[in-house]
C-alpha cells in the first residue's frame, strides 16, 4: 500500500492534513467557464445515442477542456 495513504490513514505526525469540507465543496474558477455548466447531467449520462453527440459537441467546443 502507497506509503503516503498508510500515513495519512493511520494519522501519523507529518501526515498531510485531510481537507475540510469547505474545501470539497469549492469549485474551481475554471468551472465558470465550462460549456456544460448548467447541462446537467443526461446530457453526458445518458444511455441514448444522439446525447453521445451532444455532449461530444459541448465537450469540443469548451474553453477550459485542458482544465
Amino acid at each position: 500500500m502507497n506509503e503516503a495513504l498508510v500515513d495519512l490513514l493511520m494519522m501519523a505526525p507529518g501526515a498531510p492534513e485531510l481537507p475540510t469540507l469547505e474545501d470539497l465543496l469549492r469549485r474551481p474558477e475554471w468551472h465558470q467557464q465550462a460549456a456544460c455548466r448548467g447541462q446537467g447531467t443526461r446530457t453526458f449520462f445518458s444511455a441514448a445515442p444522439d446525447n453521445l453527440d451532444r455532449a461530444r459537441a459541448v465537450c469540443g467546443r469548451c474553453p477550459v477542456r485542458q482544465d
